[in-house]
């Protein structure tokens, strides 16, 4: 059983899963939406419960590079980036999650557009979506 929270702590999920392995996002979106990049871990959105009476603002991101919209959900009030939906899969913000140290990068997407110095020297860079 994983655990989450919020910076001011009016949030807080479970998600019913094992921690996996950390992956590292460099695409622009994520550059604007974390100043840098996004760290997160993989999981299935059935599995997520948040449990605070407060629940999370969603940001509807259709500008994505696959055309299918991501659900970003935040706190309404410290603003903390929590998860991000989309379909069936949950990618959960490794720093809002209490185990969140404990996550190992195994690999890192869009890095062709990563800030200067952002990119982790030896983790696999994987090629997910080509730009034309």
């Amino acid at each position: 059983m994983l655990h989450g929270h919020c910076y001011c702590g009016e949030i807080t999920y479970t998600v019913d899963d094992v921690l996996g392995d950390a992956i590292l996002c460099h695409c622009t979106t994520c550059q604007r939406m974390n100043t840098g990049m996004s760290h997160n871990v993989v999981s299935q959105v059935d599995k997520l419960v948040v449990t605070s009476p407060q629940k999370t603002k969603v940001y509807v991101d259709t500008n994505t590079t696959t055309g299918k919209p991501m659900h970003r959900n935040f706190c309404p009030t410290c603003g903390s980036s929590l998860f991000v939906t989309q379909d069936n899969t949950l990618y959960l913000k490794t720093g809002a999650l209490d185990e969140g140290k404990l996550a190992k990068i195994k690999a890192q997407i869009y890095s062709e557009d990563a800030l200067d110095g952002m990119v982790k020297d030896g983790v696999p860079q994987i090629v997910v979506f080509k730009k034309p």
